[in-house]
């Protein structure tokens, strides 16, 4: 029995070393991985760095973009409400004076009077025409 403990001690000292080996190389490995991914997501990084200053750039330009279309907007507006006001004070003289002949009485007057007092151009015959010789 002694002899089995004598064997199977260094047997469970094997297993642990062999063990602890196995960790070891599964941890160097992973340290080796993750130091081959250290220069690609310090590439990646930059690269978002660049995107993110670049969309903040077109950003404030967007915004510069629209202030400045939105001050012209107004200014034309209140152009377009100048014109409207000063057309409509030019056209209220001449609405009135509409008004005024619109509101006259009707006097009666036949359209076929009117053309009969005044006569159309005539349609030239030949007896119409002199021929002086």
């Amino acid at each position: 029995m002694f002899q089995a403990q004598a064997t199977a001690k260094p047997y469970s000292e094997f297993l642990r070393e062999n063990g602890t080996t196995s960790i070891i190389n599964a941890m160097e490995a992973n340290v080796r991985y993750l130091k081959s991914m250290l220069p690609k997501l310090k590439a990646s990084r930059a690269l978002n760095l660049f995107k993110l200053e670049r969309y903040k750039y077109l950003y404030q330009e967007e915004l510069s973009f629209r202030k400045s279309l939105q001050c012209y907007l107004n200014e034309s507006y209140k152009n377009l409400e100048m014109s409207r006001t000063k057309l409509n004070m030019e056209m209220q003289p001449s609405r009135s004076a509409v008004n005024a002949q619109n509101s006259r009485p009707f006097t009666g007057c036949s359209s076929a009077g009117y053309f009969d007092s005044n006569p159309g151009p005539r349609e030239l015959t030949p007896n119409h025409i002199s021929i002086d010789k």
